[in-house]
């Protein structure tokens, strides 16, 4: 009979418990979590009152690519980078306090969040794999992930967010 840690039983549970509050998607807290797939459902079921959503993870950069989501990862992998980097937490940890760190900026700005932690979990696991073309500014020392050349939109916002327009 293998030993099982009981401490190490609860961390995975509340792993998974802070995952699904975040809006994780089932494959997510299995890669990340050693809990059966069982399990994971009866917990976002009690959690959430729902079954959780099926399909296919999302798997291409092209989302990446377009100017909003563009920004949004951008600015969630280099706070990723700095976590990583000074946290000295291991990576679904990193990941975690990364997008808490996100959501609050984007709501300090009254804006929307784009990104959902399972992106940004698929984003680091991208940059991890070098699908992503990784742009190095070296005055600001800060990450882009690009296609191309920045779109118009980014230059221009048609509608100024309510936090701009008060300054």
């Amino acid at each position: 009979m293998a030993y099982k840690s009981v401490v190490l039983e609860v961390r995975e549970i509340t792993l998974a418990i802070e995952l699904i509050e975040l809006g994780a998607r089932l494959q997510l807290l299995e890669a990340e979590t050693s809990l059966s797939r069982d399990r994971l459902i009866k917990l976002y079921k009690e959690l959430k009152g729902v079954s959780p959503p099926k399909g296919m993870l999302p798997f291409s950069t092209d989302w990446f690519m377009t100017w909003q989501p563009n920004f949004h990862s951008s600015l969630f992998y280099n706070i990723y980078r700095f976590m990583a980097g000074h946290g000295g937490c291991l990576t679904i940890q990193s990941i975690v306090k990364s997008y808490r760190l996100y959501l609050e900026h984007v709501q300090l700005h009254d804006d929307e969040p784009v990104l959902s932690l399972t992106r940004a979990w698929t984003l680091v696991r991208f940059f991890r794999l070098r699908d992503a073309a990784n742009d190095r500014l070296l005055p600001l020392r800060r990450t882009f992930c690009r296609a191309c050349s920045r779109s118009p939109a980014c230059v221009r916002l048609r509608t100024v967010p309510a936090a701009l327009a008060r300054r």
